[in-house]
């Protein structure tokens, strides 16, 4: 979702509100979810707790563009977010390790997204660098 389509929606106070406090959304536990009273409840909630400083106005027009989306739309989001984070994650690599070429950075990070052992057998060639 795009901060600025968001806030695009929203007036006044609620705009100003939400655009400092945009992102501060958290998991929900599994455990947590069951709680809520039906399964219909749990599907709302959908596995994630809006912001506590959110207002329901702010949530209810972030939920009604996500409803609006195309899969296309939600897969490009996720695609944009899966590469920022790999990105990131290379990034913190190269922070911690100067020393690390960029292809030594993106094996380490290989090797942390699949495991040890994971890493070892789908890639027995590969260099052994840690994260």
């Amino acid at each position: 979702m795009r901060r600025s389509v968001i806030l695009q929606q929203l007036s006044g106070n609620s705009r100003r509100r939400a655009a400092s406090r945009y992102d501060r959304a958290t998991v929900i536990d599994p455990a947590d979810i069951t709680g809520l009273r039906s399964n219909a409840e749990a599907a709302r909630a959908g596995g994630i707790r809006p912001p506590a400083d959110t207002s329901e106005e702010a949530q209810r027009v972030r939920l009604g563009i996500l409803r609006r989306m195309s899969f296309e739309q939600k897969a490009e989001q996720m695609s944009e977010l899966s590469e920022t984070l790999r990105e990131s994650m290379i990034s913190g690599v190269r922070f911690r390790h100067p020393e690390y070429g960029p292809a030594e950075a993106r094996w380490s990070v290989v090797r942390r997204l699949l495991g040890d052992d994971l890493f070892a057998a789908a890639f027995p060639h590969a260099p052994c660098v840690p994260f």
